[in-house]
């Protein structure tokens, strides 16, 4: 029997809650996702003295937790979650999805949760949707989610490698961020390596600016093996890396710094067969 990979998903019907006087610091479940992606999330609140409140969306995926929260959230405001691709946290902005927040919350158990901490208006009422689709009946890879890979330097070796992750097996690497911080404020050329089943990919060297974040991604207009870097996650330029075993090491090539940090993360998933 073949097993398919990465198989269409079956949209769902919105799930939502619309709570009126809803309990203080009280978690209501939004929804549960079986074997599935969460595409969209928005989290609101409304009174009748247009009040800001304290509000929460809570998910957890394969019992990582993500939460998100507004501490003035406005009145009437409605509020998009996104998954953070440097921590495990949700982002919380009235921006709509775009470029900046595609990091996807996808897993075998996804829940949602959402709930406010200040004291109620009157007439309050606490919303949240959530688009979701789920893996339809059979048998399939699909993926499994693990908490980002953190690497934390402080300080690095010139010219030493440092694992982000070693030996991981049967994956998808979904991006790689990195920074480097130092007391003279001056940039730094980092080099990543990966080596996936065997081959070391190409291009991996670039130049960072003090204190901010450049990502990695795969790079579809070269030989498939290469990375394209930029200070920005593009959503339409995503382009994983799928493979059975994968190491990742990150170095830096220039001088150090003072109180030098070197930190990177790896955002990534494994394939697990379900049915």
């Amino acid at each position: 029997m073949s097993v398919q990979i990465n198989p269409t998903l079956e949209m769902k019907p919105i799930a939502y809650i619309d709570q009126a006087d809803p309990t203080l610091d009280k978690y209501y479940s939004v929804a549960t996702v079986a074997l599935g992606e969460v595409f969209a999330l928005t989290l609101e609140q409304t009174n009748d003295e247009t009040d800001n409140k304290d509000i929460e969306i809570l998910v957890t995926i394969d019992g990582t937790e993500y939460s998100g929260r507004i501490v003035a959230g406005v009145s009437g405001l409605t509020y998009f979650a996104y998954r953070s691709p440097i921590e495990d946290a949700l982002i919380l902005t009235t921006a709509v999805r775009n470029a900046g927040y595609a990091v996807p919350i996808r897993g075998h158990v996804i829940t949602v949760e959402a709930a406010i901490h200040t004291v109620n208006g009157t007439n309050q009422v606490l919303e949240c949707d959530v688009q979701y689709g789920e893996v339809p009946t059979g048998t399939y890879w699909w993926y499994k989610h693990y908490p980002t890979a953190v690497l934390n330097q402080d300080p690095p070796v010139s010219l030493t490698l440092y694992d982000i992750f070693d030996g991981l097996v049967d994956a998808r690497l979904i991006f790689v961020i990195a920074r480097q911080i130092n007391d003279e404020a001056a940039a730094k050329v980092l080099e990543l390596t990966t080596t996936i089943d065997g081959e070391a990919a190409l291009g991996t060297t670039a130049t960072f600016n003090n204190n901010t974040w450049r990502y990695w991604t795969r790079d579809p207009t070269r030989d498939g093996r290469s990375l394209a870097h930029d200070t920005a996650y593009n959503f339409f330029y995503y382009y994983a890396f799928d493979f059975h075993l994968g190491t990742i090491q990150l170095a830096m090539t220039s001088a150090i710094g003072t109180n030098q940090q070197l930190d990177g993360r790896a955002v990534y998933e494994l394939y697990e067969e379900v049915s």
